[in-house]
Formats: structure tokens, sequence, C-alpha cells
């Protein structure tokens, strides 16, 4: 932030107009994506952008469709994301990007309630309050990816041997992000679909995910 302070300031001094890009403080994929609204009028594509976000809202609204109101509570898998390192572990807020796209996929988000106001991807966790909340988890979202040396679902729990009782890592469940899905701000609707895929296999046949990959 420090440095990014100071091109900003040199930037003012040469009377260089800026206009701060803030996707990454939305709180959901659509909201990431609608700033093509505003970066489209940049180049004279303001109607074009407006169209592509249109045609991305429907999409995504018809997958969030399949799943909201169609499926008993009992049938949302609770989904926990966190990142884990050795003696600690940091949780995702209950207003972050993965736990509306969760909730949008049919999921129950752990830790909603308890940081519900939180966009943030990375909030410090008691360790006892996330095995009592994890260790019941259908799914288990790593929030970063394998280039951060975790590769295998042993790698987790190396770091932290209470994750070996949770019920997501018994399963096989556990799931981290991939690269493409830092450039997937433009496919709202495919990572829902990825999402509700991971939840709920049965509504999406034969999906290959793309954005996210199972942990071995």
């Amino acid at each position: 932030i420090e440095s990014s302070g100071r091109w900003l300031s040199l930037l003012e001094e040469r009377n260089i107009k800026i206009l701060p890009v803030f996707t990454h403080k939305e709180t959901s994929l659509l909201g990431q994506f609608e700033w093509i609204r505003l970066l489209g009028e940049f180049y004279n594509q303001g109607n074009k952008a407006g169209r592509l976000f249109d045609e991305k809202l429907k999409s995504y609204n018809e997958l969030k469709n399949r799943v909201q109101g169609k499926l008993p509570e009992r049938e949302h898998p609770s989904v926990l994301g966190a990142v884990v390192y050795e003696h600690r572990v940091a949780v995702s807020g209950g207003d972050s990007v993965l736990a509306n796209t969760v909730e949008d996929a049919g999921g129950r988000f752990l830790f909603k309630d308890e940081f519900l106001n939180s966009e943030s991807q990375y909030i410090e966790c008691d360790p006892e309050a996330f095995f009592r909340k994890g260790v019941d988890s259908d799914v288990f979202i790593l929030t970063t990816t394998k280039a951060s040396g975790i590769k295998r679902i042993g790698d987790i729990t190396a770091l932290n041997d209470m994750c070996r009782h949770f019920k997501s890592f018994k399963n096989k469940n556990v799931w981290c992000y991939n690269l493409g899905y830092w450039q997937a701000v433009d496919r709202p609707d495919e990572v829902l679909s990825d999402m509700i895929a991971i939840l709920h296999p049965h509504l999406m046949p034969g999906h290959e995910v793309r954005y996210f990959d199972r942990l071995p």
C-alpha cells in the first residue's frame, strides 16, 4: 500500500489523471465484473460493455435459480474457506466473494455469521473455533493456489494436524483456487457453474471444473 501511494503521488505531480479500480473490494463475482461498464467508456465501448454485463448477469442468475429455493436446507453442504499456516489459520469473511459465491451455489458458508460484514479473504481465526466449525464441513476450499506450495491434502495436515479430523478431509473433498481463477473476472457465470458442480455435482452432469483444483 505504501509503495502504491508513492506511485500515485508521482503521477499526480506530473498532472497525469488517475482513476482507481477497486474490483478487489467487491463482495460478489458480478460486482467485480460490473466494472466493465466503467472501463468500456474509456474505449467508447460503453454500450457493448453494458451488453456483455447483461449477458453474464442473465447467465449467472439462470444458474443461481437452478439451485436457489429448489433444494431443501438439509441439501445445502457446509463450506469452509480458509488458508492454513503452521500454528494458525485465516478464514474468509462472511461477505467475501467466496462466501457469496457459495451461497449463490446453494451452499452454507461457515463463519458467515461470525464475520458477516467482512469482505476479507484472510481473517485470523481462533484455532479452537476453527476446529469446532470445520470438523463437520462438507467441503473445504483452500483460498490460495498450488503455487503456495500446498499441492495435496497431506501438505495441509502437515501444517495443521487438526484438519485430518474434518469430514471434508476424510471424504477428500478439499479444493483450492487454480491460477485461472484470478483471470476469470469476466466469467462470473463460469465460476459459479464450477461452484455448483463442486457442491451439487448431480445438477451439473459432465461439467469439467476449470477454476478450482481438487487436491489429491
